[in-house]
């Protein structure tokens, strides 16, 4: 996952989502996210 603080929120969401598909990915982004 590669994250892009200036996204929109709703692909920025939409990243997010489709990378819970990985459960690595997926922490990964709850990590960023706080």
């Amino acid at each position: 996952m590669i994250y892009i603080s200036n996204v929109p929120e709703s692909i920025h969401i939409h990243i997010v989502t489709r990378s819970s598909e990985c459960p690595l990915n997926h922490t990964e982004s709850n990590r960023i996210r706080g």
